[in-house]
């Protein structure tokens, strides 16, 4: 059934609203839903993140340090920048649309 809901979430749209299961959502809320799990996913990589710099940090002051163990936080630093711009981008992105939408309306 759920997967049957995620279809109707894809092809049936009624103006600006999308059937998801029992209830209807706006494309608005569907918008932010995208933008909090970005910003969730960029802080719980920000925590993930400090923790594999402590780990870097206790493994050089135990000689035991590998190139693997660098290149850990040098992904989870590189997945962080790419969330990191997205939310840097969202204000500019916003602003964008506003006086692209006042300019067709007036």
């Amino acid at each position: 059934m759920l997967a049957r809901c995620r279809v109707l979430a894809y092809h049936k749209r009624y103006g600006d609203r999308i059937a998801i299961g029992e209830g209807m959502i706006t494309m608005e809320e569907l918008h932010l839903n995208w933008n909090r799990w970005i910003r969730l996913t960029h802080r719980w990589l920000s925590i993930a993140f400090t923790a594999v710099i402590i780990v870097n940090g206790v493994a050089v002051a135990l000689h035991k340090y590998t190139n693997r163990l660098g290149l850990s936080a040098v992904f989870v630093l590189a997945l962080e920048f790419f969330t990191g711009l997205y939310l840097f981008a969202l204000p500019y992105a916003a602003k964008w649309r506003s006086g692209r939408a006042r300019n067709e309306n007036g």
